[in-house]
């Protein structure tokens, strides 16, 4: 059902109890190949960093951190609560660059539903209380993460003297995806385990 075998449990926590998840909106291809081409940029200009592949691309709604496997169908419903809150889908665009975390250059995004948004986030975040206690508590900064270096002095700031702004790049965001972060060769990979629908555009 979470299309997960055995290995990837055990893989992903050590011992086979638990999983680092995450909920987010997924970057669709056509928007994820322009933000690609903009991470190129910064990848030309500062070799040390490495781009986040088109496919890995996602708006993060939020991070649950290591959550107990066997509690996987609750958080699936959790995030299908979430969507159900949500009600519709939601208008994405770019609106600058910046540093995220330790070392992550992230384009941040501004959407139509905001408010709604966050909302249903702080709400999702309350219901996991008793299921991922090292959730991501901190207020809520829709952005999309294109590139990332070794060290935080990798990335010079501000991000927009040495690339310039991003593309104006608009998508329409309709799903919340709960992923597993699994350990990979060089970096982490994600795993989708469910995805819900938030619906169609909101009417105006």
């Amino acid at each position: 059902m979470w299309n997960l075998d055995a290995g990837e449990l055990k893989r992903a926590s050590g011992g086979g109890v638990g999983l680092r998840l995450f909920v987010a909106m997924p970057v669709p291809t056509a928007a994820a190949s322009m933000l690609a081409d903009y991470a190129d940029l910064l990848v030309d200009r500062v070799p040390t960093t490495r781009p986040v592949l088109p496919t890995d691309m996602h708006l993060t709604f939020a991070y649950l951190g290591e959550v107990s496997e066997d509690l996987l169908p609750v958080v699936a419903s959790l995030v299908d609560d979430a969507a159900q809150d949500i009600g519709g889908a939601t208008s994405c665009s770019t609106t600058g660059i910046g540093v995220k975390g330790r070392a992550s250059a992230a384009v941040s995004i501004d959407t139509d539903l905001l408010v709604l948004l966050a909302a249903a986030r702080d709400r999702l975040l309350n219901a996991a209380a008793p299921l991922a206690p090292h959730r991501d508590l901190r207020a809520w900064q829709p952005h999309v993460t294109i590139a990332r270096g070794a060290r935080a002095t990798d990335l010079p700031e501000p991000l927009s003297g040495v690339i310039g702004e991003p593309p104006a790049v608009t998508w329409i965001a309709s799903e919340l995806v709960l992923h597993a972060s699994l350990p990979g060769m060089s970096e982490r990979q994600h795993r989708v385990l469910h995805v819900a629908s938030c619906g169609e555009i909101h009417a105006s």
